[in-house]
């Protein structure tokens, strides 16, 4: 019996391994074929051993590098104190409220910095974006020029540090300053009118690198190559992001010493608005200042955050910011938590349904707390025990 399992086992592994080695070689021809069904048990399972040996070795699967990890932070973030109704913004003015007020809750942070979560892995330049039309030719790019008609070639020509770009059929051109649109036109018409019979066809090869620098409150300050069509929001992903010490609404682009623009972050996160997002050029300064004033907003609205102010001067425009009010909001019942000029602590009682409530300015570290309506229902009647609809039943006048 133990002869003949053995038997049965060895012819079974014979055929597993034939079936593999057909399986493999199922492209080779019909002479290769026969030459592998000559091949005795143990040279197969030798064959087989070797083929499995040379995939296990193979070369894995190419797989997409990480760009962006979690971010360390290095500076310790401001930490709120939520009080005997809510949570506070005690971490931005320094002082704490009493120790037997505080509660467990969640901590208002501020707004905005959970956009830059995560930290580069590389700073390679882009290479992959569109040209846009309105892209300036500089110094290192290549321009691509294919001619076609009664001639035909092709040649990639690099802008040299002159600004021009040396054509083998109509000479040197100055490019420089050109916008990739104007560069395009003006040597198709010089190649209509130069070149008889040919016409061109202009696009964009590699770009140049251009080098900025990252300094204020970044991540991680310092000097930067990016692609020259890197923008201010670019650049300062490729550096981290903004610290929350650092100011989201006043993000200065300086070049030669000059304020060039100035970005709002908050217009791209709340508007999505990227229309001052200026596009970079070699040499500029990201500068980020410090945070300037911030309010905080609790409770019953849509975002409840720590928010830096720009324009907002009232409560109106607070509440804007964060989104609007809530339909589970009393807001006749709200609260303005206020650091008087004496260094104390006091509360303004606020009713945001009135005009006045609405236009009450804000100070620096004001805490604007909008509480919830009472849990206490109205006009409802309890029914409970052995029935089939068990529940709450709206009362009526003369109900029994």
């Amino acid at each position: 019996m133990g002869n003949q399992l053995r038997t049965i086992r060895r012819i079974g592994l014979t055929w597993l391994a034939t079936l593999s080695l057909a399986i493999t070689v199922q492209a080779q021809t019909a002479e290769q074929l026969r030459q592998l069904e000559n091949l005795t048990p143990a040279q197969r399972a030798a064959i087989l051993e070797a083929l499995d040996g040379e995939q296990q070795t193979s070369d894995p699967p190419l797989e997409s590098p990480e760009v962006v990890g979690p971010r360390v932070i290095n500076q310790k973030p401001y930490v709120s104190t939520a009080t005997e109704e809510g949570r506070g913004i005690s971490g931005i003015s320094g002082l704490e409220a009493p120790a037997e007020a505080e509660v467990a809750g969640p901590e208002l942070k501020p707004f905005g910095y959970d956009l830059f979560a995560g930290e580069p892995t590389t700073f390679a330049p882009a290479t992959d974006i569109p040209i846009p039309v309105d892209y300036v030719i500089g110094p290192g790019d290549t321009i691509e020029v294919q001619l076609f008609g009664s001639e035909n070639a092709q040649y990639n020509l690099v802008v040299t540090r002159e600004g021009m770009l040396n054509f083998p059929e109509l000479g040197p051109i100055s490019v420089v300053g050109l916008t990739f649109s104007d560069l395009r036109q003006s040597i198709q018409q010089r190649v209509s009118e130069q070149m008889l019979g040919v016409s061109a066809s202009i696009s964009m090869g590699p770009l140049r690198s251009i080098r900025i620098f990252l300094l204020g409150d970044v991540y991680r300050p310092g000097s930067f190559t990016v692609s020259s069509l890197s923008t201010t929001t670019n650049a300062l992903f490729v550096g981290g992001g903004i610290n929350e010490i650092g100011s989201l609404r006043n993000v200065q682009l300086r070049r030669n010493g000059n304020l060039v623009s100035t970005l709002d972050l908050y217009d791209l996160l709340l508007r999505g608005d990227t229309s001052g997002d200026a596009r970079l050029q070699p040499g500029d300064v990201i500068f980020i200042p410090p945070v300037g004033k911030r309010v905080g907003v609790d409770g019953e609205v849509r975002r409840p955050a720590i928010y830096e102010l720009k324009s907002e001067h009232q409560v109106a425009d607070v509440l804007e910011l964060a989104g609007g009010i809530l339909a589970t909001a009393y807001p006749k019942a709200s609260q303005i938590e206020r650091i008087n000029a004496d260094r104390e602590r006091t509360v303004i009682d606020v009713d945001l349904t009135s005009a006045t409530g609405l236009s009450m300015p804000v100070n620096a570290n004001d805490t604007i707390r909008i509480y919830s309506v009472a849990e206490k229902r109205e006009d409802i009647v309890f029914l409970v025990g052995h029935v089939i609809r068990s529940g709450a039943f709206q009362w009526r006048t003369g109900m029994r």
